[in-house]
């Protein structure tokens, strides 16, 4: 509601909206509300086809892996706190969108010019994701690219470079570090900020292996204390089982297309949420945002058990799955 409120009644322009973050959103609303006269419940549902948009393209990237084929795993769009998170408005809806947009970029192979819109638009939500996005990126195509040359693999470390070096003082103005603050100290002001509103289950000085699985998959039922959180509990239970499948199938045994798309989704997912789960100690905050790497999560879990299933029944040739 703040997000529709303050661009209506609080900012006098445009400019003054203007920021990265919180801001990013006020600064999306004000011409909506300010120029168009669009009601809150329009806003909702502009920021919910943004959503539905993600949804139509993580559709068509899950219909191909499964060779155009229905498929019953598909149900597992269904799953109701992707859909909660990906509709309000507000940043988790750009993020699930960026996400969402990029696996399409990366599945189709798109051109690095489809990848700017969504990355500017990540950054201008949160971009210290961004950040991690592009270590994962890094490092899948210099270890799992078989087919990207040396000096490309050279160009891509010192474009990466580049951009954080250019990008390092807004993050760290972000997270309110002086210039001579340690790695440490601006890490712990950034967690400490971090637990401000959302939940009281707090998890500052938990260990790291603790806070990743509550990041990726509390509340479980013992965290139970109303209905949304008895129904968020079964479906975690869900997500719980998947990583399972994955953790335990994660050595491919058909085709190398599939190896590679696996480690780019894992490699994605951990660069993301191991950070993120050190640094969100509000497990309030961490329920919605986690919600942006599913897309991931999804895929990587249909590449195993397309993995699994081509094995069995040696059903594969050339890499062509199902074919």
């Amino acid at each position: 509601i703040a997000y529709y409120y303050k661009p209506s009644y609080v900012f006098n322009n445009w400019e003054d909206a203007f920021g990265q973050g919180t801001f990013f959103i006020y600064f999306l609303v004000y011409p909506l509300v300010k120029y168009l006269g669009i009601t809150y419940l329009g806003c909702f549902l502009i920021f919910s086809f943004v959503g539905l948009v993600a949804f139509y393209k993580l559709f068509k990237v899950y219909s191909h892996l499964l060779n155009n084929e229905w498929n019953n795993w598909l149900y597992l769009m269904l799953l109701p706190n992707m859909h909660f998170w990906s509709v309000a408005i507000g940043k988790d809806v750009l993020m699930f969108y960026g996400f969402s947009i990029l696996l399409y970029n990366y599945y189709f192979k798109k051109s690095v010019i489809n990848y700017v819109f969504p990355l500017l638009l990540m950054g201008f939500v949160r971009i210290h994701i961004v950040f991690f996005f592009f270590g994962a990126l890094s490092v899948t195509q210099l270890f799992f690219n078989k087919e990207m040359k040396f000096h490309l693999k050279i160009l891509l470390i010192t474009i990466v470079s580049g951009i954080v070096l250019v990008t390092m003082p807004l993050f760290l103005k972000m997270i309110g570090a002086g210039e001579n603050d340690s790695v440490a100290k601006r890490l712990d002001k950034l967690e400490t900020l971090q637990l401000k509103g959302g939940s009281s289950v707090h998890m500052h000085g938990e260990n790291i292996i603790y806070k990743w699985f509550s990041y990726l998959f509390r509340p479980l039922f013992y965290d139970i204390h109303n209905f949304l959180t008895l129904a968020a509990s079964f479906e975690n239970l869900l997500w719980v089982i998947m990583f399972y499948t994955i953790a335990k199938y994660h050595k491919l045994k058909s085709s190398p297309r599939l190896k590679k798309h696996f480690w780019y989704g894992a490699l994605i997912i951990i660069f993301v949420t191991v950070p993120a789960a050190y640094i969100l100690t509000n497990l309030g905050i961490a329920i919605r945002q986690k919600h942006m790497i599913s897309p991931f999560l999804l895929f990587i879990f249909y590449i195993v058990m397309i993995d699994r299933t081509t094995y069995k029944l040696n059903n594969y040739s050339n890499g062509q799955i199902f074919s």
